[in-house]
């Protein structure tokens, strides 16, 4: 993935330096969001009656809830997305 984003990235920059610098907002955005999610996840173990397997681990409950959390944050500016680009529809 990195290298066909570093692939992509150089052959627009070579066409439009200031395309291929705006398409790194995108990315830039994301990462910070995996870094603060990744944060605000709780590494406590779980107390799981009967369970005796390695996952229940402080990187994996991070990992998870990192997931969970930037699934929440995707789903919001999406909806929210949705929302004012149908409201600036209907005031056009």
């Amino acid at each position: 993935i990195v290298v066909g984003v570093v692939y992509q990235f150089g052959s627009m920059f070579a066409d439009s330096p200031k395309t291929a610098l705006k398409s790194l907002v995108g990315i830039a955005l994301l990462v910070v969001v995996l870094v603060v999610t990744w944060a605000a996840g709780d590494a406590t173990p779980l107390v799981i009656p009967g369970y005796e397997g390695t996952e229940n681990v402080p990187f994996w409950l991070k990992l998870t809830d990192m997931f969970i959390y930037t699934l929440y944050i995707e789903v919001g500016v999406m909806i929210l997305l949705m929302i004012g680009f149908g409201a600036a529809k209907k005031f056009k």
